[in-house]
């Protein structure tokens, strides 16, 4: 072979190997960029799942935009759809029954379901939580209890297997009446606030504006008013009671009512105990005690006052103008109890505590609050506010081995005091 045939024979060599380089390159570059393409969806799909932004995820791979894109758009944008969410989640949400599914909605048929797992006979319960789990953007712990339902009245029947919750008879109130009738607060005459959509924000005077006396064509000197505001904030409150699992296997309208007045009493005592005593700490409200500014009395002896220091604790707030009202005293069952032995003077033959009433005042009890302490003031200063529906959760396991099923209440509440000069505690009844 020729010197320049070699020559071309080597040039051609050399053009074939780098076509193959080349050819190898751009196989390994498109395969590099498949893996990262791969990834890049891998990564969006994956944050936009977490984050509740899946519509937008979408739109961020067709358009072929970066991670780091879509990273700092959820960062943009999460609070503004957590809010949102909020406001939706927190109002009280319907199923969608008509008026015979509401009759027919079991609370207990629902909590049987959850302790035995099979849904065959709560089809109606499963499906109105869904739909409100639904609405509501998350799953329920246990189950929803529809807002319709907790309103609703219940009604009886003769039919052992559901009928007596179709008929027409009256037989009790609702869930929401058994919780307000359990709730001392309530009878106190606390403001409860239902139905709450996100934070809530509560307006308040904390000082009036000033009268002044002016000569004839004289100006008044200009004052305004201070306001202030109380703001009201979700927080979680778990109530629990156990029940035995042949109690929940009954088939009965006693047992129903029993359940949901065994709920309503649960949730009663822990809302009392928030809103009168709640630290403000680990997870819990700020009730009358821990609120600053109150008025606050002590007794000379440890849960034995006299009728002159129950009058302290009116007067007390009664020389802060704020005996507005209907003014109540709310104690323990314990001091009520001693009050109605304890005479009022040396001659009246009168006691502290007469007819549930200390100088005309009504005295309400309740066991949910420390031993020996007491309150005064006008209670529709105490706001209680609630969101969202009724969660209710079953445990089957604690309680196994004595044959308990401890069932869980989940609500949405707070507390707050309007105006702290509206109330008066003794702070040395438990020393």
């Amino acid at each position: 072979m020729s010197e320049e045939k070699q020559v071309d024979v080597v040039e051609i060599r050399k053009s074939e190997i780098r076509a193959e380089i080349e050819d190898s390159v751009r196989a390994e570059v498109s395969e590099n960029v498949r893996k990262e393409e791969k990834a890049r969806i891998r990564e969006i799909e994956a944050i936009g799942k977490d984050s509740g932004f899946v519509a937008e995820s979408d739109d961020f791979v067709s358009e072929g935009r970066s991670i780091d894109e879509f990273k700092e758009f959820v960062r943009e944008h999460k609070d503004i759809k957590e809010e949102k969410k909020m406001e939706v989640a927190q109002a009280p949400v319907n199923a969608g029954l008509n008026e015979k599914e509401v009759r027919r909605f079991s609370m207990r048929k629902a909590i049987s379901a959850m302790v035995s797992g099979k849904w065959d006979d709560a089809g109606l319960e499963r499906e109105a939580s869904d739909e409100i789990a639904k609405q509501l953007g998350r799953s329920a712990q246990g189950f929803y209890m529809p807002n319709e339902v907790a309103t609703r009245d219940m009604v009886v029947g003769t039919d052992a297997n559901g009928g007596y919750l179709v008929a027409t008879d009256l037989l009790s109130g609702s869930f929401i009446e058994k919780l307000d009738n359990a709730m001392v607060l309530n009878q106190a005459g606390a403001t409860i606030m239902r139905g709450l959509q996100g934070n809530v924000a509560i307006p308040k005077q904390t000082a009036r504006s000033t009268a002044y006396w002016v000569a004839e064509n004289g100006a008044v000197t200009e004052s305004l008013q201070t306001l202030a505001q109380v703001a009201l904030a979700p927080k979680t409150l778990g109530a629990m009671t156990d029940m035995s699992r042949q109690l929940i296997l009954q088939s009965s309208i006693d047992v129903e009512n029993f359940i949901q007045s065994d709920l309503a009493q649960s949730l009663a005592l822990a809302i009392d105990l928030a809103g009168l005593e709640g630290t403000g700490a680990n997870n819990q409200p700020t009730g009358i005690l821990s609120t600053s500014g109150i008025n606050t009395n002590d007794w000379a002896t440890a849960n034995t006052p006299t009728f002159a220091e129950m009058v302290g604790m009116e007067t007390d707030v009664a020389v802060d103008n704020a005996l507005l009202g209907s003014p109540k005293y709310i104690t323990t069952s314990s001091i009520a109890g001693k009050l109605k032995t304890t005479a009022k003077d040396s001659g009246s033959g009168l006691f502290v505590n007469e007819g549930g009433q200390v100088n005309g005042y009504d005295m309400l009890t309740t066991n949910a609050i420390t031993a020996g302490n007491a309150y005064f003031g006008n209670f529709a200063d105490l706001l209680i506010g609630m969101w969202g529906n009724l969660d209710i959760t079953v445990d089957p396991y604690t309680g196994s081995s004595a044959g308990t099923v401890r069932i869980v209440a989940l609500q949405s509440v707070d507390v707050a005091v309007r105006n702290a000069v509206s109330f008066c505690a003794n702070v040395n009844a438990s020393t």
